[in-house]
């Protein structure tokens, strides 16, 4: 999915947006990983750094978790999957491999994968038969 789309359809549907990151996202990530980071998730970013605290999606609860956030958050036991958004205030993770995006998106509590990639948890979190 085109981000600056996702960007645009999460403004229609009232989620507010953190402004996007002002420096280079990647070196940032990469000192506190161990792997290489993909450029679309960082692209991301560079678009709007998640969502604001407190903000979700209205129709599924989710909350995208800013790059302070991740960082803060991180389990470097789960590398190279990182927990990047929330169900419900922390109900669930989701966690994506971002050294390569085209991987599942995993739920981090209850196991198993939410999505087959990153494109696809976008396609499904704007699907009107999202139950996450």
């Amino acid at each position: 999915m085109n981000l600056q789309l996702i960007k645009e359809r999460l403004a229609i549907r009232g989620v507010k947006l953190n402004p996007p990151v002002a420096y280079d996202a990647r070196p940032l990530l990469e000192s506190h990983m161990s792997c290489n980071i993909d450029e679309r998730f960082i692209e991301l970013y560079h678009l709007f750094n998640g969502f604001n605290d407190g903000s979700f999606d209205v129709d599924n609860y989710i909350a995208i978790w800013s790059l302070e956030k991740i960082i803060a958050r991180l389990d470097c036991n789960r590398f190279p999957y990182v927990a990047f958004a929330d169900l419900s205030l922390d109900a669930e993770l989701f966690e994506i491999d971002i050294s390569n995006i085209n991987n599942p998106v995993r739920k981090k509590f209850s196991g198993g994968n939410i999505a087959a990639s990153f494109d696809s948890f976008w396609d499904y979190f704007f699907s009107p038969n999202a139950t996450f």
